[in-house]
Formats: C-alpha cells, sequence, structure tokens
C-alpha cells in the first residue's frame, strides 16, 4: 500500500531544471557504428583497454555517470552498450536527453526490484526533490503523517577533491574556505512545478492516507514485537552463560583437545570456588573398594561400571 504518484519524463526535465532534449539511443546494438567511434575516442582504437587506462577526464565522466546518473547498487563499473554512447557523447560534448535517460533507468531499476534481484532505489536526490516540490510531502505534512522533522536530513556523497586525489586525477588536495561544503538548506521552490499526486480529490487522499498510517502502524508493532523477542532471546542466553556446549563437529578430525582443555579448566575452577565456599565434596571410590547398597545386590558386572 502506498500513496499513488506520477512521474513523468517532464516532470524529472523540471526538477533537473533542464530541457528534455538532446541525443537518446537506448537498446543499442553491438553493430552500431557508433559503437566504433566509443573505441576510437576512449579506448584510443583499441577495444581490449581496460577502463583505468582512460584519459583521466573520461574516468571521471564515467564516475559521473555511474554515481549520479546511472547508479546500479552494486556490480561492476563496466558500462553496458547504452551507457557506452552516453560516455561518447559526453566525451565528444554533445548534449544528452537526460531526463528521458533517468526515467528508462528508474523503470529498470524498478523491474530488477521486482525480480528481487536489487533492493536500492536510484536516484535518490532526484527522488527527494520531485517529492518535495511535487507536494507530497506538503501533503503529508497536512494530515500529520510525516514532515521533515520526523524524516530527516540527509546528504549524500560528492565527488570531491578526495575522490579525485583516489582516481588518481591529481596530485595533492588544497582546501579552501570558499570550497562547497554540505548544506542542509532545502531547495528553492520551482515555478510551475507539475503536482504529481494521482488523486486530487481529498477524500481519495484521505483514504489513501489513512490506509496508508494504518499499515504502517501495524509494520511498526510487528518489528517491535520482533525486536522484543530478539532482546529477551539475548538476554535468556546472557542468563545462562555457564552452559558449555560443544561445537557441532564438521566432516574430518574434530579438535576434541581444545574441548577437553576447556571442560578441564571450567572444572578445576568450579573444585577451586567449591574449596572457597566450604562446599565438601564427596570423596571418589578407591580401587578395589565394596560397594553396599540396603535396597539391592550389587552384581560384578555393575560394580565394574
Amino acid at each position: 500500500m502506498g500513496i499513488p504518484v506520477s512521474i513523468t519524463e517532464g516532470v524529472i526535465a523540471k526538477a533537473c531544471r533542464m530541457p528534455l532534449e538532446g541525443r537518446f539511443q537506448w537498446k543499442v546494438s553491438r553493430k552500431d557504428a557508433l559503437l566504433e567511434s566509443y573505441t576510437n575516442l576512449l579506448l584510443r582504437g583499441n577495444p581490449t583497454t581496460k577502463l583505468v587506462d582512460m584519459d583521466i577526464k573520461h574516468r571521471v565522466l564515467l564516475k559521473i555517470i555511474n554515481e549520479c546518473f546511472f547508479k546500479k547498487g552494486g556490480g561492476a563499473d563496466q558500462p553496458n552498450l547504452d551507457h557506452k554512447l552516453v560516455l561518447y557523447f559526453l566525451a565528444g560534448f554533445q548534449p544528452i536527453n537526460l531526463p528521458r535517460y533517468i526515467m528508462h533507468h528508474l523503470c529498470w531499476a524498478i523491474k530488477e526490484a521486482s525480480k528481487g534481484k536489487r533492493k536500492q532505489v536510484p536516484c535518490g536526490r532526484l527522488l527527494s526533490e520531485i517529492f518535495c516540490q511535487g507536494g507530497v510531502l506538503k501533503t503529508l505534512d497536512k494530515f500529520n503523517l510525516v514532515s521533515n522533522r520526523v524524516l530527516g536530513i540527509d546528504t549524500g556523497r560528492m565527488i570531491s577533491g578526495k575522490t579525485l586525489y583516489n582516481m588518481k586525477a591529481i596530485e595533492m588536495i588544497l582546501t579552501d574556505a570558499k570550497d562547497l561544503k554540505e548544506s542542509e538548506t532545502p531547495s528553492q521552490t520551482i515555478r510551475d512545478f507539475p503536482f504529481i499526486l494521482k488523486e486530487d480529490s481529498p477524500k481519495a487522499l484521505t483514504a489513501y492516507l489513512a490506509a496508508f498510517a494504518k499499515e504502517s502502524e501495524e509494520a511498526t508493532k510487528k518489528a517491535e514485537v520482533a525486536m522484543a523477542r530478539k532482546q529477551k532471546t539475548a538476554k535468556f542466553e546472557a542468563t545462562n552463560y555457564g552452559v558449555v556446549a560443544a561445537p557441532n563437529r564438521k566432516r574430518g578430525k574434530g579438535d576434541s583437545t581444545t574441548i577437553t582443555l576447556e571442560a578441564a579448566k571450567i572444572a578445576w575452577e568450579e573444585l577451586q570456588a567449591d574449596e572457597a565456599a566450604g562446599v565438601e565434596r564427596p570423596p571418589k571410590r578407591q580401587a578395589g573398594e565394596e560397594i553396599v547398597s540396603p535396597m539391592f545386590t550389587v552384581t560384578p558386572e555393575m560394580a565394574k561400571r
């Protein structure tokens, strides 16, 4: 259950503050002629050239593409055919239709998440801007469900001088008081930003938000119960620290020497503790000592035990 919103290429372009135009090519074939141009420009005509051997400015462009535009949430940084053309367009100073590329990448991420392959939401900074400018957070705050104070403010990673130093793009880092720093100041309101909530009716929004609040409350209660059970189990294990269990033996020879030494050490500590407390232990039976029992007769087989 969630709040239905409508995010289009136009909404992304408005949030990115850029026009919806430029080069765009998706589902590129391996026989595409532009891939040969990519090899000539970025790999110096050698298809076997590794990414780390590319020119440093092209490596920085690839870093921006992987970290800002098409974040995959894991895996290798090796670009696919579509991303190679994006890198080629940017390296050749050709404008790209970034909102359309981001839209396709978001759709790809949703499909991957539905298959259970990836669970990371890409373009989190952009989506936060869209939710803020599109009136979602304002609507939630209006119904006292959530607010900026409850959600908190989180600043993401930046490609800074330290990043360039680790990439060996620069030899040393020089800091200055005028350097850009992380800021928690909210973005300025964009004029004529489209309203992205699919339901304009207050009654429909109230019904959606009430169901969302109920579902969130139930999920919170389940999480609290699970946490209480976990804490109870941990407390029980902590109070039973004196119980020593031998580890499960694997195939092959077990480490019986370690277990025997640990058991002997524990027995010796218990014996010393009993002596300090004045507890007398029954003396051990000497060899050949006759066993007398008033209830039944002890057989030789029982005496051997």
